[in-house]
């Protein structure tokens, strides 16, 4: 009988901790929170059978040569709902921190005939806001991820809300 009871428990255990997805995935991302593209590692919260949480970190580099650089950090958090085997539907909500450097054009200079006014770098900061609701491929084992988002984000300015379609590409595991 205690073995029995062992091997039960043994089981039991097995199932409630065999993960259902990958929990880990490192991609790249077109066009998502922050605009342009980003290298990003994301890692599942917390797991069940059905409904899965991840949080995700990343960042990307934008050098404009005329105006400014910048590093930016998206994170979100996405809860993704199973449709079938390795099909998932994806909610996502993502704030990206963007560093940049700027050339301060309000001080001396404006009037200067000689052209030799070279205006000073300045540091800035924006918090860009974004929502997206999309498609997930995402193997039970190591293997291609992918997913596909319609995102709101919040550029430029507090009443611009701008669509548009996030692509990812990467590799779970």
């Amino acid at each position: 009988m205690r073995k029995l009871i062992i091997i039960l428990c043994m089981l039991i255990s097995v199932n409630i901790f065999s993960q259902d997805i990958s929990r880990n995935i490192f991609f790249a991302e077109a066009s998502g929170v922050t605009g342009i593209y980003s290298v990003n590692y994301e890692r599942l919260l917390f797991e069940s059978q059905n409904v899965n949480l991840g949080i995700r970190g990343g960042f990307s580099y934008v050098n404009d040569y005329h105006y400014n650089s910048g590093l930016l950090f998206p994170v979100s958090l996405s809860i993704i709902k199973k449709i079938k085997k390795n099909h998932f539907l994806e909610i996502r909500t993502g704030l990206s921190n963007n560093l940049y450097i700027y050339k301060d054009w309000s001080g001396k200079g404006l009037g200067d005939s000689t052209n030799n006014y070279t205006p000073p770098n300045k540091l800035g900061n924006i918090l860009i806001p974004s929502i997206g609701i999309g498609y997930r491929y995402q193997p039970k084992t190591n293997g291609l991820f992918f997913n596909i988002l319609g995102q709101r984000v919040l550029y430029f300015s507090k009443e611009n809300w701008y669509g548009n379609l996030s692509l990812g590409l990467g590799y779970a595991f």
